[in-house]
């Protein structure tokens, strides 16, 4: 668990966050490692059938690409 703050010094999220990502975080974050998620205990049938999970901190999960097209 990490503090916004421990959050945005650590740069956990990347190295610059826009404003009002810091106004949508909580005072308290927690991330999952591992094989553990975290579900809403009164969604637990609904989250826990799901196939994949989102919000790890390995590489594949918080590489998030960008696709764009030029229009002309």
């Amino acid at each position: 668990m990490f503090t916004r703050e421990e959050i945005v010094s650590n740069k956990i999220f990347g190295p610059s966050l826009v404003e009002n990502a810091l106004d949508r975080m909580g005072d308290v974050i927690a991330i999952a490692h591992g094989g553990v998620i975290l579900i809403d205990p009164e969604r637990t049938t609904l989250e826990g059938a799901m196939v994949g999970h989102h919000g790890g901190s390995s590489e594949i999960e918080s590489s998030v690409p960008l696709l764009s097209r030029v229009v002309n």
